[in-house]
């Protein structure tokens, strides 16, 4: 995103996990450093915002993300 220099996201994500360690990270102490590393990235956004959806909910990003990792197209 930062590289297409949009300012504005929303990011949607099937982990509620990985939400709660960047909104609540005090409260997620397991997922500290990943909450630290992505808010150390979310920074360089002028507005975010982080949900959670269901796994269905994102199926085209899924194939995306597995046919990226499967062609190492990194």
């Amino acid at each position: 995103m930062q590289s297409h220099h949009v300012t504005k996201v929303i990011f949607e994500v099937d982990f509620a996990d990985l939400v709660g360690a960047v909104t609540k990270p005090k409260a997620w102490l397991a997922f500290r450093y990943h909450g630290v590393e992505l808010k150390k990235s979310l920074v360089n956004f002028q507005e975010w915002t982080i949900l959670v959806v269901s796994s269905g909910a994102n199926r085209c990003a899924q194939a995306i993300a597995k046919s990226v990792t499967r062609e190492k197209r990194f």
